[in-house]
């Protein structure tokens, strides 16, 4: 797998990578010389020749010969060198310094949460008996989603919601596991009830139909869907197999079709599966996130390498991270703008703002350590951060909701000066008891959150790693 280069400017993927099998993208390897574009940069600057000298010497080399440096394709280089030296401090580690590198000499900006927050009490609609919350299992269960204006669904291995918009029952269905679990997707709903699933036996390889009620209706093979796809589906590995396993699927935004992707490990295809069974392949490359419900889909990939595109399509965000060695941990992400940021602890809650170019990234392990958001404008550019994890869109259709360790949940925006904080709530049930969002839909008012005992006062990463709470869905407004 093609990795960024450290100290170099990296190249620019012009093409939309394959697909993964767990509910995300993977880049294609070997990528052709016509589908990158390139960029000549001046060589990277020396060190001093003494091979002695302690890892100290050389991040303050590096970080001064950055610091003076104007021209933007040698400051890039040097930017890489820096974070290089500071990754290879086997003592230390001056993250400090790789965070000012990040913000490319920025003075950091950290936005400070008002101590006055709106109390909002929820009404509770339904609770999703025999689940848990923890992001320390893998994957994490249950999954919630999006799939229309006016439905959300959510998934354990063995059963599966469908809610309308004003959180009453649509479906509630048990999946018939024999000896398989289910992928990490568990099902998929449409907006009728009508849902599928696979792995009813270990990798059995087809998709299973049911309707609302839990009734069997068809199969659909692999092998039967990989015969609809076109035979320029994956053009970097030409006569490779796809496999007929099915990775992952959704609805699509029709609402009357599943997006089904197929394969394993980097040859990958997709295709759009009606309730007849019609099965429609894509042509390779797609923007399969112009396919499913407006922002709805999330980051694609593996946990080494991960995309998401704007709203438009037209910009991408790449993360790339090594699967070893002293990089882990410390994944490169190619922003709009050509920029290219090394941040260390970066996680896989990274993104658009809504309608915009302008890019968020999550840094922390939500169930290791305390998590920051930083924001980013169209060029690339160093906005800001704040304390606390990446929740969900805001009612408005143009900012972000980050949820803070105190579980309240912060509208962040912009104004003439830059970002701004423009409210603060704290959610809570009708005996006063804290109400903590796991995943909400702001425009409904409704949203799923956690209930019971130990809730109250939970830090993000205690909120991650509770299993005692109930989850239950809430409305409010």
């Amino acid at each position: 797998m093609r990795s960024f280069r450290r100290g170099t400017i990296p190249l620019r993927l012009s093409v939309i990578p394959l697909l993964f099998a767990v509910d995300v993208f993977v880049f294609a390897t070997d990528l052709p010389p016509q589908l990158l574009t390139t960029n000549t940069a001046p060589a990277p600057a020396q060190p001093p020749p003494d091979k002695h000298a302690d890892a100290r010497a050389t991040i303050a080399f590096f970080h001064d010969t950055w610091a003076k440096e104007h021209d933007p394709a040698k400051r890039s280089i040097l930017a890489g060198q820096v974070v290089d030296a500071v990754i290879h401090d086997f003592d230390e580690q001056p993250v400090e310094i790789a965070d000012e590198v990040v913000r490319d000499g920025a003075p950091k900006n950290e936005l400070v949460v008002p101590d006055r927050a709106n109390t909002v009490t929820l009404d509770p609609l339904a609770t999703l008996k025999d689940t848990h919350w923890t992001e320390l299992d893998y994957p994490p269960s249950p999954v919630f989603r999006r799939i229309s204006q006016h439905r959300v669904e959510a998934w354990t291995s063995q059963e599966g919601w469908l809610f309308n918009e004003r959180g009453k029952i649509v479906a509630d269905v048990h999946v018939p596991r024999r000896d398989g679990g289910g992928k990490e997707w568990f099902g998929a709903f449409v907006p009728n009830g009508m849902w599928i699933t696979t792995d009813l036996w270990a990798n059995d390889e087809q998709l299973n139909c049911y309707n609302s009620k839990g009734k069997w209706l068809w199969e659909l093979p692999g092998d039967t869907m990989l015969a609809h796809l076109p035979k320029d589906t994956n053009p970097n590995s030409p006569g490779e197999p796809i496999t007929p396993s099915i990775g992952w699927a959704r609805a699509d935004h029709t609402g009357r079709r599943w997006l089904v992707c197929l394969g394993t490990d980097y040859m990958r295809g997709c295709a759009l599966v009606g309730p007849n069974r019609h099965v429609q392949g894509l042509l390779w490359p797609e923007n399969l996130w112009a396919d499913v419900y407006p922002r709805a889909m999330g980051v694609r990939g593996t946990y080494t390498v991960l995309l998401i595109n704007s709203d438009d399509g037209e910009e991408s965000i790449h993360r790339d991270e090594p699967a070893h060695g002293m990089d882990v941990g410390w994944p490169t992400y190619l922003l709009p703008g050509n920029r290219s940021v090394i941040v260390n602890s970066g996680n896989r809650y990274f993104g658009f703002w809504p309608h915009s170019h302008s890019t968020y990234i999550e840094t922390g392990r939500r169930s290791e350590e305390p998590t920051e958001v930083w924001f980013f404008d169209a060029t690339g550019k160093y906005e800001g951060q704040i304390a606390g994890s990446y929740l969900a869109d805001s009612a408005s259709g143009g900012n972000l909701l980050i949820q803070d360790f105190k579980g309240q949940v912060v509208e962040v925006g912009h104004d003439k000066t830059g970002l701004t904080i423009s409210s603060v709530r704290k959610f809570q049930w009708p005996d006063g008891t804290m109400a903590v969002p796991l995943a909400i839909y702001d425009d409904l008012g409704l949203g799923f959150f956690l209930r019971g005992p130990g809730t109250t006062g939970l830090d993000d990463q205690a909120r991650r790693s509770r299993g005692n709470a109930e989850i239950v869905l809430g409305k409010w407004g």
